[in-house]
């Protein structure tokens, strides 16, 4: 169980782990496409407003954990957020970062030519 989005809850996403959050989201500042994962979560029983749900919610599917986590709508839930936040490596380490800072500097390069050419235009 978790009280917040830590790194613990993230580690047990991604490697699988049964967990179990507890948080009020209006507490949060968070951008309404992430919001509406968290209420899948909830939908599912995988986030809970307060922490006396949480732990009525544990206590019902204790003996089960497993089976639950394993329920196709908990799955479908559950792989929306690791999908939304997690990048699995392919293997290539060295090729994506590679990619990832060729397309970062042409990105910049062109920010640059773009700024020399409004100033060059205002002159």
């Amino acid at each position: 169980m978790s009280d917040h989005i830590s790194t613990t809850w993230v580690d047990a996403f991604y490697c699988d782990v049964p967990v179990i959050l507890f948080l009020d989201l209006d507490q949060y500042f968070i951008v309404n496409e992430v919001k509406r994962l968290f209420e899948e979560l909830q939908a599912v029983e995988t986030s809970h407003p307060t922490a006396e749900l949480a732990a009525s919610f544990l206590n019902g599917k204790y003996e089960n954990i497993e089976e639950w986590w394993q329920m196709p709508e908990a799955k479908a839930a559950i792989d929306k957020v690791k999908n939304y936040f997690f990048t699995v490596p392919s293997g290539n380490f060295v090729k994506e970062w590679t990619q990832e800072l060729v397309a970062l500097r042409g990105k910049t390069m062109k920010d640059k030519l773009n700024r020399k050419k409004s100033i060059t235009e205002l002159a």
